[in-house]
Order: C-alpha cells, then sequence, then structure tokens
C-alpha cells in the first residue's frame, strides 16, 4: 500500500493533521513464506524501491 498526500496533511515536527487529499495505491500482496532472516536487508531494499517506485516523481528519493 502506497500513500500520497500525507506530507501535505502532517508536517514534519508538527503536532496537529490538517484535512487535505490523500490517495492510496494498492499494490499486489508480497508473499514472504520463503524469507530468510540472513537477507533481511535485500529485503528492506526491495520494498523500499517498490514503494518509492510507485511515489509520484516530485516525491521520489534522489538515489532512485
Amino acid at each position: 500500500m502506497v500513500l500520497t498526500g500525507t506530507h501535505l496533511a502532517w508536517r514534519k515536527g508538527g503536532l496537529h493533521v490538517r484535512p487535505a487529499p490523500l490517495t492510496v495505491k494498492y499494490l499486489p500482496p508480497i508473499s514472504t513464506s520463503d524469507w530468510t532472516a540472513d537477507k533481511i536487508d535485500d529485503y528492506i531494499k526491495m520494498l523500499h524501491d517498490l514503494y518509492a517506485k510507485h511515489l509520484p516523481e516530485s516525491q521520489r528519493p534522489l538515489e532512485l
């Protein structure tokens, strides 16, 4: 699941959530049944990259 628009609703360092349009994009499920602890860093990178790929261009990390 990828959420966009949250930066408008909850500003960094702020204590209040403001009304703002949010978008929720549901991605296909990811099976973790064969995941192993020794590859956790690989899984984290895979999930980060997948999430970033589905963000609007203006909100993607610079290193992608």
